[in-house]
């Protein structure tokens, strides 16, 4: 199920309250990736992500982007590169959900629709890798009692 959701109209405070809300009420054994992207003063954009599962850190990066792009491509780019890690990890044959959360409502809409613009095959290719996620080889675990 895809879902964007974004704070409207709300206080900074108010926001982070709900999400903080929101992110506790998401199943633990599912995968969170947050990302974000920044540009530096010299022109510089950088981006990251970490994916968390049952409450811990699984993996984190950051990487330059060089000088020629905007911080709406590094968001964009973090997205992408937290989804392809968090689909090929280990822990993805055990996880639910996949959750991609960004501090970016434009970046997260164009995620999930056709896009045509800046970073346009980034936006194919994380459509493309978040429909193969039902697909992935999965283990089922089960409890006896005994």
């Amino acid at each position: 199920q895809l879902r964007i959701k974004a704070p409207s109209g709300l206080s900074k405070e108010q926001a982070a309250a709900d999400f903080q809300s929101f992110y506790s009420s998401l199943p633990s054994n599912g995968i969170k990736v947050f990302t974000d992207g920044s540009k530096l003063p010299d022109g510089m954009a950088g981006a990251g992500f970490a994916l968390y599962r049952t409450g811990r850190l699984c993996h984190q990066s950051s990487f330059s982007l060089g000088p020629n792009k905007e911080v709406f491509d590094a968001e964009a780019e973090a997205a992408l590169a937290g989804i392809k890690v968090a689909i090929k990890s280990y822990t993805a044959r055990f996880a639910t959900d996949l959750w991609v959360c960004l501090d970016n409502l434009e970046v997260a809409t164009r995620l999930l629709s056709p896009f045509t613009g800046s970073s346009q095959e980034v936006f194919e290719t994380f459509r493309t890798l978040a429909l193969t996620w039902p697909e992935r080889e999965r283990c089922l675990l089960s409890a006896y009692s005994e």
